[in-house]
């Protein structure tokens, strides 16, 4: 089996057991899944199936690695790097907290776990008014208060 036959088995396989996600966001309203929600499973299934997964941290990238031991066939999951910078924590914390948070965000984009989208869960019509209101104030500070074709088109979004 090539390395696509083993990820498609794997994902089929963390689908059927309903991992739930066990992290619990204190500043907003959601939940979401934690390494120890479907690690566990992985490694299990990863073993019967005869794959390991790396991750590789550069400057720019973090990158997980899919390879079959059979046949060394790779697939890779990549993500441009991040900082994190949480109130309190020293800087190899923050550090740590930024390899979690990509480590599991690049496990969940691999194993194509259903997250919930918050980004279209919070924008909407109220947030896109307030952005049209904003740049409509801009263009008016900008170019006073008449609204010719100029201004009209430049607070559209």
């Amino acid at each position: 089996m090539n390395i696509y036959t083993k990820l498609n088995a794997l994902r089929l396989y963390i689908s059927n057991k309903f991992v739930e996600k066990s992290g619990q966001n204190n500043h907003k309203p959601f939940k979401y899944f934690q390494l120890s929600d479907f690690i566990p499973l992985v490694i299990k299934k990863s073993d019967e199936l005869g794959i390991v997964g790396c991750m590789n941290f550069t400057a720019e990238t973090a990158t997980l690695t899919l390879i079959s031991i059979d046949d060394k066939s790779t697939v890779k999951f990549s993500s441009p790097m991040s900082t994190a910078d949480l109130k309190g924590n020293q800087p190899v914390q923050n550090l740590g907290s930024v390899h979690t948070y990509l480590r599991r965000y690049l496990w969940v984009n691999a194993l194509e776990l259903v997250e919930s989208d918050e980004i279209e869960a919070v924008t909407g019509k109220e947030t896109r008014n307030e952005e049209i209101e904003k740049k409509r104030n801009q263009i008016i500070k900008t170019n006073g208060a008449n609204t010719n074709e100029k201004s009209e088109q430049g607070f559209r979004l």
